[in-house]
């Protein structure tokens, strides 16, 4: 019984370390969002309408019409639930998705 008991103490405190850290990840976040045809600036749990161009660390440019100019290479258009991160990395659904530069 004592044993059970430590162990369900321990699986305890397991998740209570892991979910939180699980979450703080989701905070952090940063970067714009395609939603209902219009670009959402997100940062952290702020969420924002884009009204004018916004341009990443990378010289990458984002419109408020979901067109996305990368410095080199041709440009594109982002896809409602698609999220193009600060760092110039573009998400769907959560999922890294492979882009040509």
């Amino acid at each position: 019984m004592r044993r059970n008991l430590k162990i369900a103490l321990a699986i305890a405190m397991a998740v209570e370390f892991v979910v939180p850290a699980a979450g703080a990840m989701a905070v952090d976040m940063e970067g714009f969002l395609m939603s209902a045809g219009r670009m959402i600036v997100v940062k952290g749990e702020t969420r924002t309408l884009l009204d004018h161009e916004a341009v990443l660390s990378d010289g990458t440019k984002v419109e408020p019409d979901g067109t996305i100019n990368f410095v080199k290479g041709q440009p594109t258009r982002l896809e409602n639930g698609q999220m193009i991160m600060s760092d110039g990395h573009i998400m769907r659904g959560g999922k890294a998705v492979a882009m040509h530069r």
